[in-house]
């Protein structure tokens, strides 16, 4: 009798104590939720207000502001995003502050975009517009490019040739017979010996071969930041890369907190599993 007694007493205090378990673990999910809706609110409040003023004061003042200051405005807005930031970090790093053709025939840009941008040409030509609209960038043509006659793409590359069967083997022209007018010699069809060698274009874009007398010209320019603004587009530069260090720390925070709370569930889940299998046994 006094076994059956102390055996319900035990069941009894072992559900308790698992009610008592659960209640803890479950409260402690509810603050841990509750903290992690306030962290996310504190970290992601101020690129929620800045955000939301700028686009409210265009709204409201657009008729009352300077053409400056709207630009101004929109500079803020456009830094943001993270292909200009990447490319006013390289023009501002440079030492002229500019982006300059590499050549005439290949679209490449000194310093060597291709080395620090994460970027396609197409988005590049885009960023760059952006930027030259809103009068980040100045832009003056230095040169002509030569472009394809088929998709006017100016990413060409040239390619010497024999200018009398177009071959594009040969070789100096060396040897007791050989004339010094004529210092190169084919080897890829007429195998004549030739004064200079001749220039054709093959377009990166379609695959094109194409002479001089068929391609099409584009303009060449140099983008420099603009002088008059640089201190401006430095600062919201060094902003934007804050803020965003701000979001990537919202969101590292809510990822481990929701690893957090899976692990409390596990735990929960694990101990309602022994306390319950302990009741079988002694059941």
């Amino acid at each position: 009798m006094v076994s059956a007694v102390n055996d319900i007493t035990w069941r009894k205090n072992a559900e308790t104590a698992l009610q008592r378990s659960l209640g803890e673990l479950e409260q402690t999910n509810r603050e841990l939720n509750d903290f992690t809706h306030i962290v996310s609110h504190d970290l992601k409040a101020p690129l929620m207000t800045i955000e939301s003023f700028s686009s409210s004061l265009l709204e409201d003042y657009e008729g009352r502001l300077t053409n400056e200051q709207i630009y101004k405005v929109k500079r803020r807005s456009i830094v943001r995003m993270p292909e200009v930031r990447q490319l006013l970090k390289l023009i501002i790093k440079s030492e002229d502050g500019s982006l300059t053709p590499a050549s005439n025939t290949r679209h490449f840009y000194e310093p060597d975009h291709t080395m620090f941008l994460d970027m396609t040409q197409e988005n590049l030509d885009r960023v760059m517009q952006l930027l030259t609209l809103n009068k980040i960038l100045l832009k003056r043509p230095v040169g002509v490019k030569v472009a394809c006659p088929r998709c006017e793409s100016d990413n060409v590359t040239t390619v010497p040739v024999c200018p009398v069967c177009g071959g594009r083997m040969f070789v100096k022209n060396v040897g007791a017979s050989a004339d010094p007018s004529k210092p190169f010699k084919c080897l890829d069809g007429c195998n004549q010996a030739f004064p200079e060698v001749g220039i054709t274009y093959r377009c990166n874009q379609c695959t094109k071969a194409f002479e001089l007398k068929e391609s099409r010209y584009k303009h060449t320019f140099e983008f420099a930041l603009n002088p008059q603004i640089r201190l401006e587009v430095e600062s919201q530069v060094d902003d934007a890369e804050e803020l965003e260090q701000w979001e990537q720390q919202s969101q590292d925070m809510e990822e481990r907190l929701e690893n957090t709370k899976a692990m409390q569930e596990e735990i929960r889940d694990q101990l309602r599993t022994l306390i319950t299998s302990q009741l079988k046994k002694n059941s």
